[in-house]
């Protein structure tokens, strides 16, 4: 819900929801090894569990004039009966093949909390600015540590021309270094003790308008070819790289 305040350019915007989470079939009926190393686990079928559910607030201000906009939200989610592996047994054992086993059970509570704010500027009718940074904390309040693979402050800037038949834009991508990590990233190899690098993108992209119904859009990314990734990401993202799409609508 929202309210006008003080005029139509500010508004105060709040809201609370509830929300569940039914147990899934790879909840309740996982059979095998995951993880390598110290991170290694042998999961086990878990009947009987039941929902996770939540309760999420979210207040923020809304602006807008003739030339710019802005918003800025926060946000708290407390859950509780969260599904959360927990060293288990089966068959009487322990562990199989020398790895532990574990099996997931309805004892999570956790908090989550953050920050999203975005904003515009028109220089002109031909030039733009843009702004977005976003800030998430996590907690496991049940074993008092950081949730698992929170992302840290990241965000992007960026500049846009536009004509009438074309646009450009110059923008960066960047996030913070994550080392606020649970017990469990530390042992996944994707983040380990020491959490996951920042970085910082350089990035540029354009399209051109050939009539009402044909767009084409260039896009050159990671323009210094930076070795970086998402936190929790297995993978590391790509290098410099150009992207070439033609858009074609009727």
């Amino acid at each position: 819900m929202g309210y006008k305040l003080f005029n139509d350019k500010l508004n105060v915007i709040g809201g609370v929801a509830q929300g569940f989470r039914a147990p899934n079939v790879d909840d309740i009926a996982v059979f095998g090894k995951s993880g390598s190393g110290a991170g290694a686990r042998f999961e086990v079928p878990s009947p009987g569990l039941k929902p996770e559910h939540s309760m999420n607030y979210e207040f923020g201000l809304k602006f807008r004039n003739e030339s710019m906009g802005a918003s800025l939200f926060y946000y708290f989610s407390d859950y509780t009966d969260l599904i959360t592996p927990k060293l288990g047994s089966y068959n009487g054992q322990d562990s199989i093949s020398g790895t532990p086993v574990y099996q997931r059970y309805n004892v999570g509570k956790a908090e989550i909390k953050g920050v999203n704010f975005s904003s515009y500027y028109q220089l002109t009718p031909s030039w733009r600015l843009r702004a977005e940074a976003s800030w998430t904390e996590g907690n496991n309040t049940s074993d008092n540590e950081p949730l698992t693979r929170i992302p840290p402050k990241r965000g992007i800037v960026g500049v846009t021309y536009s004509h009438e038949a074309y646009w450009v834009e110059y923008y960066n991508m960047f996030a913070a270094y994550q080392t606020r990590v649970s017990a469990a990233d530390k042992k996944d190899f994707r983040i380990g003790p020491d959490g996951t690098p920042g970085y910082l993108t350089y990035n540029v992209r354009g399209g051109y308008k050939f009539s009402q119904h044909i767009n084409a859009i260039v896009t050159f990314e990671n323009i210094f070819n930076r070795f970086y990734k998402l936190h929790g990401s297995g993978i590391y993202s790509p290098g410099s790289n150009v992207i070439l799409s033609l858009l074609v609508n009727q």
